[in-house]
């Protein structure tokens, strides 16, 4: 009698991340990080130093997630000042390096001064957007791929959907299709190949009957 192996399976997972995921990433990033620029001679000018950043969902239209960024002035004008900023941000999802990314913001200040209003419009769009976009830009393959780690060791011992019905194989690979932002979580579309069977032992006829 011929072999009979585990045939080729493809399946759709969505997943859901927490906004505080991407958040603790974020703050592990970006705290205590020098905002500044470096002129053709290698000399740096500090603008700012990131102390504290929260990520949460954004309630303006077009925007996915809200950035509130908390920091201190390190320039003469603005020596040790403390302020807060919001930015709005859109995200965009690369299919071909499974990253995402920003794709555009929008900026509100928290301060009653027009001269450090104006300085943090100059420093965002001057300086700090590029940082944030370097420090927002996550591969989550890593993150499914741990998550994954729990359902393959599931899958590979062996999982009983119904009663007398085993399903067994493993997970080969995994590719991310979609990313659409949520209430509180990022869903993620997977599309996962595996190699499975399913194996019957035996059958509840009053299930069939059912």
């Amino acid at each position: 009698m011929q072999n009979i192996s585990p045939g080729n399976l493809i399946l759709q997972l969505p997943l859901k991340v927490q906004y505080g995921v991407m958040e603790d990433i974020l703050r592990d990033r970006a705290i205590g990080e020098k905002i500044g620029t470096v002129d053709d001679k290698g000399e740096t000018t500090n603008y700012a130093e990131i102390l504290d950043i929260t990520f949460g969902e954004s309630l303006r239209e077009d925007f996915d997630f809200a950035v509130n960024l908390k920091f201190k002035t390190l320039t003469k004008l603005f020596k040790n000042k403390i302020g807060r900023l919001e930015m709005d941000v859109a995200l965009e999802f690369d299919e071909a390096t499974q990253e995402i990314g920003i794709k555009n913001y929008n900026l509100e200040g928290d301060t009653n001064n027009w001269l450090m209003n104006n300085f943090i419009e100059k420093m965002v769009n001057n300086v700090l957007y590029g940082t944030l976009k370097k420090k927002m830009k996550f591969d989550l393959s890593p993150l499914i791929a741990r998550r994954l780690e729990k359902i393959n060791s599931k899958f590979l011992a062996g999982m009983e959907p119904l009663e007398g019905i085993l399903a067994t194989g493993e997970i080969k690979n995994f590719k991310i299709d979609n990313i659409v932002p949520g209430s509180g979580f990022l869903l993620i579309q997977v599309s996962l190949n595996a190699e499975a069977m399913v194996a019957i032992e035996h059958l509840n006829l009053e299930q069939i009957k059912a």
